[in-house]
């Protein structure tokens, strides 16, 4: 998951010619209860700072209910890029986009996610790049590890790196994509 947040993270360096001094920075990052949310967090937060982005606001934990007040005075205060760190955000920035499109040509918009949707929202160039983890991978990796522990007792835990790719609207539909 840090790792997610790194590629994000200098794929937006690339993007802005790896100078990203004055640039605002928007994060929503999901529910930073989750482990893995803060690992993406501090893998992308690591990266944008050493960069010299500088990072405006930040929204965690936003649930089934977002506060659209709260999400309304966040982006009020302006970024120049924002980034969604799971598909859900991801979702909820296009949909304050396509609600607010005066807002789309102020500032560019990353995420990560697989939905439909959001790749829908990168094929039509509102989103500038998705990372897109291999959730099927994950699921399979986690139900063949529990059944190499339900089978032997003994065997330790251990961690399993899955897959992911970083697409734009230019690289969609490439076979590997």
């Amino acid at each position: 998951n840090k790792e997610l947040g790194q590629v994000l993270a200098e794929r937006i360096c690339q993007d802005f010619g790896g100078d990203l001094k004055g640039k605002i920075i928007g994060i929503l990052s999901g529910n930073t209860g989750q482990i893995a949310m803060r690992q993406r967090l501090q893998g992308l937060q690591e990266k944008l700072l050493a960069a010299g982005a500088q990072v405006q606001w930040q929204m965690a934990e936003m649930g089934r209910n977002p506060d659209q007040r709260l999400l309304e005075k966040n982006w009020a205060q302006g970024a120049d890029i924002v980034v969604a760190l799971e598909n859900d955000e991801t979702e909820r920035a296009v949909d304050y986009l396509n609600e607010n499109p005066e807002i789309l040509s102020e500032c560019a918009l990353y995420g990560i996610g697989n939905s439909e949707k959001v790749v829908y929202y990168l094929d039509k160039g509102m989103i500038r790049a998705l990372l897109a983890p291999n959730e099927f991978h994950m699921g399979y990796q986690s139900v063949e590890e529990l059944a190499m522990k339900l089978e032997y007792h003994a065997i330790e835990k251990r961690n399993v790196t899955t897959g992911y790719l970083l697409i734009d609207k230019d690289s969609l539909y490439d076979t590997e994509n």
